[in-house]
């Protein structure tokens, strides 16, 4: 016993300095004041690790423990490796603690020794509760070093934190279950060096760090020094229990000396008893000497089964149970192996000294049929080999235990004995298999009650809820009510108990509405339903209220309970639900659906009075411009000052709508019978709408010109639906930008048959594109000197019906829409296929880019991508007219920047017919000027002739090169030759080819 104690005083003392040495490698990580001192640890821990060893060479143990003290040898021996990792940094923190964590174990699990000396109950409670402190002393101390580990991270490893919560939460059961062991004597020496504070301190820290994740609470040096003391005056519990153990014994020791002193004279009586019993022992020597042997294995047995039954007050769940019947069995140290398998199953729950993958792969088919006898029988069975299979060729005896539950087999016991097998081993694990069943009803007991408290307290949680609720007597006044009631109402508990609920009371409904609510109650039990109550404060607010009675068993209502809860938000939710529904959240004016719901119920007002109605249909005239301009947010002001200036022109009888994007509509509801006078009143609305609505808007300090477009028309009429008043005004709308813009226009029905021929023609068109219909013709542009051809112009042709047509026939359908766009891809990617066909030629190709495509921003953002994803861009020509030039300045030199920069080539097309302002020449940095057809083919009148000749010569001074378009005749030819002209195009030369044609000129 004394050499039991002095070792396990040095295992303490080796524990203790590893766990220091374990927390400081991990805090030198970050911090090189730890590194200090884990230099001067690490020879501490040394010294007390060679203490340790001399112990071992000093005194002989057991075989059974020289095992273990191999294991633990074993894993000091990594410690050096251990410390060259930490000190070069080549393993992760956590790796680290592992580590530790495994030598620390080794030496904690050895502890156990004393175990097999405990003399008696008081005795052993004391050894326990040894042992679980220095178990709850090393989780304290893991968590030392996993808190040091995030304390020193901004952002907390989340294996870490999961692992600091795991040992946290394992380091809260240890505390629970020492509580309930300490007997009496170790719990004084416990607080007498931990005091209640101290603890409840330390608890508090980690609470808020791994529960709160308040990972700035303090810092490192400020956890480590808190955390140690705690873990040193655990150390100093231990001591003290160590020393409790030791003067027990030599209490012990003195006592049992006394007893001998006493019993020497009786000895002396009985000595020649004993010399006749040494001949009869002579004699039956052997027979004495097993029923020793017996005695000691009995002993033994029993000794494991107290710690069994001692164990199992303080399991609590089925997997520790499990662990502790498997362990205590092995400690028997009879079997070889065992094997515990789930009886309905049969899958194999948990194992000793045998590996489960083993068991599947050989698993011995012999063992079903004694397996199923078990279960049936639901006893005992004992099997005797030998044996074949190869799991067990060495087992010589088989026991084959059934634990029953609720007289159910719940799982078998298979254990392997080599030799034969004791009586007495058979009698304990019977007795185990039924403690382990009442400690199983216990563990169900316990689930139970946990079940039961969780019930209870979500019960009480419920009735401290978001929803109030107040139960009254069955004469309906008030006993209680909940946190939520006061909140809500604004009443104290003190102020409402023993009052009638009709103090809140808002005067809303009247007494029928009551009557109803309280015959309902009455008769079904229950009544729910919105209401309106008044608070404390005299707020009206609403409510959802379910009012249930309570009734006895006679079916006595004895309670009445309400729940009710404030959806003041609700209704605002509603509400502006409901105005997204009906408004449109930009202009706060009606939307598309609200417009309509309205004009269905004027138009059947109308329809039925006979008086007429109007309905302007009203778009904002180059509003994208605005938008790609000055940005969407500018553009939005912009749409919310024309809705404010749209609704003051409003009556009494109209309304007015934002249908979409830019497109807003008025509704004139009272115009009378007349239709004359309708159109006159109309009129005069939408000239003073084009006036007032038409004055420049300032945004920003920025002032925008605004025009529009209106179209209008008279309803009901000839028209059955809204939405046909609606398509009218449409196609009105788009007469009137045809005819100008900023004006209005009255429906009739020629419009009608012009605007689906116009949508029919845009369908064509479509459906041309997706067939491949479209496709660029070139005309070849030649250098005047030698008549080679140089660049090509793509020029579009619409193969349709059997006949090639030219743009003169398509482009008008185009523009305005997103048609124009997809043109302009059709010609970019052709235009591209050119090219790749004769850049050996170093032949240019040239392209022609519209106004409203120049002012569009996001087609021209992609059309630079398409140009810059290209491998040729500097074979590739973008022509602009003169006109979208000087309409779009600031526009045009942005993409003419970003072409140069990409090594596009731009030219002006069409010059002389627009501004024809040469000075504009230079800033805009063409490289190509390109003269209009019209001046060539009438070369010789007006003077077109001297204006083209002084075009090609200031063209000349600011080396910008000059082609002439239209050139049909030999006679301009020479002239332009004289004139220093550049390059030419036209039909003397070359009509627009297709493709194929075209590249026949060239190669």
């Amino acid at each position: 016993m004394e050499q039991s104690i002095r070792y396990v005083q040095i295992v303490v003392d080796v524990v203790k300095n590893l766990q220091r040495e374990r927390g400081l490698s991990v805090a030198c990580e970050e911090q090189d004041a730890f590194c200090r001192f884990l230099s001067t640890q690490r020879k501490r821990t040394d010294e007390v690790l060679e203490r340790y060893k001399d112990f071992l060479f000093t005194y002989t143990f057991p075989p059974i423990w020289q095992r273990q003290f191999q294991t633990i040898i074993d894993e000091v021996a990594k410690l050096p490796q251990l410390r060259t990792q930490v000190d070069k940094k080549k393993a992760k923190p956590l790796e680290v603690v592992h580590a530790y964590n495994r030598i620390i174990h080794a030496f904690i699990d050895s502890v156990s020794i004393l175990e097999q000396r405990f003399i008696d109950n008081e005795f052993f409670q004391i050894l326990l509760s040894f042992e679980k402190i220095l178990q709850y002393t090393e989780l304290n101390a893991q968590e030392r070093a996993l808190i040091t580990l995030l304390l020193q991270q901004r952002h907390p490893d989340k294996k870490i934190y999961q692992e600091a919560m795991g040992v946290y939460l394992q380091e809260q059961t240890q505390r629970e279950l020492l509580q309930k062991i300490m007997p009496p004597v170790v719990r004084i020496f416990f607080y007498d060096y931990i005091p209640p504070s101290l603890e409840k301190k330390i608890e508090d820290i980690k609470a808020r760090i791994l529960q709160s994740k308040q990972f700035d609470l303090l810092s490192i040096q400020e956890w480590w020094k808190v955390q140690t003391t705690y873990i040193n005056r655990l150390f100093a519990t231990q001591k003290g229990i160590l020393q409790l153990i030791w003067h027990k014994k030599e209490h012990l020791k003195d006592k049992t000396f006394w007893v001998f002193v006493a019993s020497a004279a009786s000895w002396l009586m009985t000595l020649i008893g004993f010399l006749l019993f040494m001949r009869w022992y002579d004699t039956h020597f052997e027979r004495v000497e097993q029923a020793i042997a017996d005695m000691e294995f009995e002993t033994r047995l029993f000794q494991v089964f107290a710690q069994f039954s001692e164990t199992l007050l303080f399991v609590q769940d089925t997997k520790t149970l499990i662990n502790t019947l498997m362990v205590l069995v092995d400690k028997m140290n009879v079997f070889d192996f065992l094997i515990l398998l789930e009886c309905s199953t049969k899958e194999i729950v948990a194992t000793r000294h045998i590996l489960a993958n083993s068991i599947k792969r050989f698993w011995p088919k012999s063992l079903d049929a004694y397996i199923q006898q078990a279960i049936e029988s639901r006893t005992v069975v004992v099997v005797h080999g030998p044996f074949d299979e190869p799991l067990l060729k060495k087992t010589q005896r088989l026991v084959i235990l059934p634990i029953l539950h609720q007289q159910k087999c719940e799982y078998l016991l298979i254990l392997s004995r080599r030799g034969t097998l004791h009586p007495a081993v058979i009698e304990i694990l019977q007795k185990m298999a039924e403690y382990f069943d009442q400690s199983l009803r216990h563990i169900e007991y316990l689930k139970k009650e946990k079940k039961l408290q969780k019930r209870l307290a979500l019960l009480s949680q419920a009735f401290e809820s978001q929803e109030a609720i107040a139960i009254t007597d069955k004469f309906g006044n008030i006993l209680k009510v909940n946190k939520a009631f006061e909140k809500i109402t604004g009443y104290k508990e003190s102020e409402v108990l023993g009052k009638n609920p009709s103090i809140l009371k808002s005067g809303k409904h009247d007494k029928a509405f009551y009557q109803q609510m309280w015959d309902e109650i009455k008769k079904r039990g229950f009544w729910k339903g919105e209401i309106y109550n008044r608070k404390k404060d005299g707020t009206i607010y609403p409510e959802i209220l379910s009012i249930t009675a309570v009734k006895d068993d006679k079916g006595e209502i004895q309670n009445f309970v309400s729940h009710f809860f404030d959806i003041s938000d609700v209704k605002k939710v509603q509400e502006e639900l409901r105005k997204r529904a009906e408004l449109d959240l930009l202009t706060e004016l009606f939307n598309r659906k609200k417009l309509l719901e309205e004009l269905r119920v004027l138009f059947g007002v109308l329809k039925k009075e006979g008086t007429l109605g109007a309905f302007f249909f009203i778009d904002l005239d180059n509003f994208k411009y605005v938008n790609d301009s000055y940005g969407h947010d500018i553009g939005d002001k912009v749409l919310m000052e024309v809705a404010k200036r749209l609704k003051s022109l409003e009556g009494p009888s109209d309304m007015s709508a934002r249908i979409a994007g830019d497109e807003f509509a008025l509704v004139l509801g009272d115009l009378g019978k007349d239709e004359q006078i309708a159109i006159h009143k109309s009129s005069l609305m939408a000239q003073r709408l084009i006036n007032i609505c038409g004055e420049p808007v300032v945004i920003d300090g920025q002032e925008i010109e605004i025009t529009y477009s209106v179209g209008i028309a008279l309803f009901p009429k000839e028209f059955e639906h809204v939405d046909e008043v609606i398509n009218a005004a449409d196609i009105a709308m788009y007469s009137s930008k045809k005819s100008g813009k900023n004006t209005f226009c009255f429906y009739n029905k020629a419009l009608d048959i012009e605007s689906k021929q116009f949508l029919v023609m845009k369908q064509r068109i479509e459906e041309g594109m997706a067939n491949g219909e479209f496709e660029l013709f070139f005309q070849p542009k030649l250098r005047l000197l030698d008549t080679k051809v140089v660049s090509f112009e793509g020029l579009m042709r619409w193969r349709h019906d059997g006949k090639v047509l030219t743009p003169d026939h398509f482009l008008s359908y185009t523009k305005g829409n997103r048609l124009l766009y997809s043109l302009s891809d059709i010609a970019l990617r052709q235009a591209f296929e050119m090219i790749e066909k004769v850049k050996e030629k170093n032949i240019k190709v040239a392209i022609n880019l519209d106004a409203s495509q120049i002012v569009n921003q996001h087609y021209i953002d992609q059309f630079l991508e398409k140009i810059a994803s290209f491998s040729h861009p500097e074979l590739l020509i973008v022509e602009i007219t003169e006109d979208s030039l000087v309409e779009n300045i600031t526009k045009y030199l942005e993409l003419n920047s970003a072409l140069k920069e990409l090594g596009v080539a731009v030219a002006i097309d069409d010059f002389g017919v627009g501004y024809s302002s040469l000075s504009y020449l230079r800033e805009f940095r063409v490289d190509e000027l390109k003269i209009d057809k019209s001046f060539i083919l009438n070369l010789f009148e007006n003077k077109n002739d001297q204006l083209v000749a002084k075009i090609i010569e200031i063209s000349k001074i600011y080396e910008i090169k000059v082609t002439a378009e239209g050139v049909e005749n030999a006679k301009a030819v020479e002239f332009l030759k004289e004139h220093g002209c550049d390059y030419v195009q036209g039909f003397y030369f070359s009509r627009p080819l297709p493709q194929q044609k075209a590249l026949e000129m060239v190669l």
